[in-house]
């Protein structure tokens, strides 16, 4: 019985699905509400936020996330953040400035090499 709820256990943990592992080797995983979210707050809510989000996107927490992650952007009538593939998502190229989708955000500066890194392992 023990091992029945130790087993049941470790699956719920790892059906977590704001949680995803940043890689074989460091053990470490990223949480969406406790390591993505916070960027959002410090860098992008004071214009994708509130009744009236620019680009029709809100970061706000609590929706960030559904409105993100596979989610088709009406704008390039592609994935916001195709899960799994920063390449294919918009968010990626708008935070790296790839010029693909238009110009970077946020408009008024930049994100750190750290969050952009951990926005990307979030999206692998």
């Amino acid at each position: 019985m023990v091992r029945a709820l130790l087993i049941f256990g470790i699956l719920l943990i790892s059906c977590k699905k704001e949680t995803t592992p940043t890689g074989p080797d460091t053990g470490d995983s990223i949480n969406y509400d406790r390591d993505i979210q916070p960027i959002w707050n410090r860098n992008c809510t004071s214009c994708h936020g509130g009744s009236s989000p620019s680009g029709g996107l809100d970061l706000s927490a609590g929706v960030s996330y559904s409105n993100l992650v596979n989610v088709i952007s009406p704008t390039y009538n592609v994935w916001r953040v195709r899960s799994g593939k920063p390449d294919s998502s918009v968010l990626y190229h708008k935070i790296i400035n790839s010029g693909r989708y238009g110009g970077k955000m946020p408009p008024s500066g930049s994100l750190s090499s750290d969050e952009i890194n951990l926005i990307k392992r979030w999206i692998e």
